[in-house]
Formats: structure tokens, C-alpha cells, sequence
């Protein structure tokens, strides 16, 4: 399991945060070279049930809960044949401490397995037992709470390692937007999304090691407390979910899959 702190920092300080950490880190080698600071897009659709039971244990502050996810990258037209592979995540936390299930599956096979859940039929190397045990996960909260597909969260993404500690992995996620009630073949959907944050980014540090010092030296420069930080709460927040009365189309969301 690894730590994971996050920050909210207003966008004015975005250019001077990273001139004072590129002497201390160096950039993800998996992410693009040739785009703006070597940013990608990161998308995810959330699970729920129709109670929102996750939503409301992050609401409550619950020390140990999960998200259940589906995550893919960047655009459909980056990928020759518009079927790149996309994650299966179970995302369990407990206190500051981060563990995550991962499997693939090819985002035009996403629904079927879903329906199906033949994991050694869809799932990318479904037939290896980690795999198929990391598939499993996913499938059986989403089967067993009855899962459906609650709200698209997209964001640009820059990661960088320490220079000096491989397991430290710093991210600012930018221009955070969310769409509420996706379809499962709307996860590389770029229309009709709307701001979850507007004046504000976010920070990521995850570590398993000691926290290093120059961090702790320009998180105190620029007077950064760690917060609970949600991009799933945050988002279902922006669309004021917590106020719906009328839950018919949540209930309805089946017609989503």
C-alpha cells in the first residue's frame, strides 16, 4: 500500500509550482512527448448503486472505503483502430493509505463483459490467474451492489517521478470537468462536460518510502495543507446530486449499459 496526500492550489500558482519542483523530479517516461509539459487526459467513469453509497461514505468521511472505476487516456483518434485497451480499478483506501486492482479489457469489449462477465473471453490476458483474480474484484462489487455508471470525470495530467526516489510520484491534474450519468461508450466523450473545480488544481503525491524534504519545503512555501481531495465527490458535488429529489433517471440507468 502506498501513502497518497492531496492539495488544492489555485491555478496563479500552476507555472511557479513547477519551476520549483522540476529541479527534483523528472518527467513520467510514459507520458507524451510531444504535448504541452508532456500532459495526458485521464478519464474515468464511477460506479455507484442507486443509494450513491460511496459517494456519501466519502461524504462522511468513512477511513476505509473503495471506488470502482473505469479509466482510460487521452482520444479515441490516437489509436488507429478506436479501441484502445481501458482499465478495470478497484480503489480501496484506508486513512492515507492507497492499494488498487487493475485489469484490461478492449474499450469496444467493455459493455459485453460487463453484460457477460466472461473474464477469459474479454479481459486482456484473462486467462492468467492474477488477471483474472484482479477482473474478478471489479466484477463481483459491481454485480453484487448492483452497480451502474454515475459520472465521467476527465482531467489533463502531468506526472513526475523523484529523482532521487523512484516510489515518490508527484501529478497536477488540471482543468478537472465531469459529466453526470455517462453511457458506458461515453468514455471518451468530449461534449457536454462541465467544470467540477474552476479556480483550483490539483496535487498528488503518493509515496511508500519517507516523506522528502524539499517537498515539505515548497508545499510550506506556498502554504499548501493536505485536504481530503475527491475528484468523484467533488464532481458529483458540482452537479449537486446530494439535492436530487427526483431519483427516476437514477434509477433508470440502466438503459446507460
Amino acid at each position: 500500500m502506498r501513502n497518497e496526500f492531496k492539495y488544492l492550489v489555485p491555478n496563479e500558482h500552476l507555472n511557479d509550482l513547477r519551476k520549483s519542483i522540476l529541479s527534483f523530479v523528472k518527467e513520467d517516461p510514459h507520458s507524451p512527448e510531444f504535448t504541452w509539459h508532456r500532459q495526458y487526459i485521464v478519464r474515468s467513469i464511477y460506479f455507484d448503486n442507486t443509494n450513491f453509497d460511496y459517494y456519501w461514505e466519502k461524504r462522511h468521511g468513512i477511513k476505509t472505503r473503495k471506488k470502482i472505476r473505469v479509466r482510460g487516456y487521452n482520444y479515441l483518434k490516437d489509436v488507429p483502430d478506436s479501441n484502445p485497451p481501458v482499465f478495470l480499478e478497484v480503489k480501496r483506501k484506508e486513512i492515507d493509505f492507497i492499494s488498487k486492482n487493475r485489469s484490461r479489457v478492449k474499450f469496444q469489449d467493455l459493455a459485453m463483459l460487463l453484460k457477460t462477465g466472461d473474464i477469459e473471453k474479454y479481459v486482456l490476458d484473462g486467462r492468467d490467474e492474477k488477471v483474472h483474480a484482479e477482473a474478478s474484484r471489479f466484477l463481483y462489487h459491481y454485480k453484487a451492489k448492483n452497480l451502474r455508471p454515475v459520472v465521467l470525470v476527465v482531467y489533463e495530467r502531468e506526472a513526475f517521478f523523484s529523482k532521487f526516489d523512484p516510489h515518490f510520484r508527484l501529478s497536477i491534474d488540471k482543468h478537472i470537468r465531469s459529466m453526470l450519468f455517462p453511457g458506458i461508450d461515453q468514455l471518451f466523450c468530449n461534449e457536454g462536460l462541465e467544470s467540477s473545480i474552476f479556480k483550483d488544481f490539483v496535487l498528488e503525491l503518493k509515496f511508500t518510502g519517507a516523506f522528502p524534504a524539499w517537498m515539505s519545503d515548497i508545499l510550506f512555501r506556498y502554504k499548501l495543507r493536505r485536504q481530503a481531495v475527491s475528484k468523484y465527490k467533488i464532481s458529483l458535488d458540482r452537479h449537486q446530486i446530494y439535492k436530487t429529489k427526483d431519483r427516476l433517471k437514477v434509477y433508470s440507468m440502466e438503459n446507460l449499459l
